[in-house]
């Protein structure tokens, strides 16, 4: 069943990739992301941080194409009613396209982080005791 959100007046919804494609997926945005941004998702916050984020981002990656690119690919996991969501038309603007892209990645991974990031604290946790 797909995930649905309001932004800015369309609802767009995302399936979940398949594990195959996840993996994939999430191996490019860990190298791109920073651990903040991961912490972001895990917490239900990235879709409130979206455009600050990317504005970070955007300021100091190396590679700014292989930025947008990537957020497009993330925005093309979405529908908008049962259109495609494409960059340029749905979302049509900056604040939209970072929204749209930052929900995508929530769905995908937010559940994945909130286990993966717990269980990184809980060994850190057993570490020091």
């Amino acid at each position: 069943m797909a995930t649905e959100r309001k932004i800015r007046g369309h609802v767009y919804r995302c399936d979940k990739l398949s594990a195959a494609d996840a993996v994939l997926l999430f191996g490019e945005f860990s190298r791109l992301f920073d651990p903040f941004t991961l912490q972001a998702i895990r917490d239900g916050d990235a879709v409130k941080l979206a455009c600050e984020n990317y504005l970070a981002l955007s300021a100091n990656s190396p590679n700014p194409t292989e930025l947008q690119a990537f957020m497009t690919r993330a925005v093309e996991l979405c529908r908008v009613g049962s259109d495609p969501a494409i960059v340029g038309v749905k979302p049509a603007g900056l604040e939209d396209f970072a929204e749209v892209a930052f929900f995508a990645l929530e769905v995908q991974f937010r559940d994945f982080l909130a286990v993966a990031l717990a269980a990184r604290s809980s060994g850190e946790t057993d570490r020091a005791a």
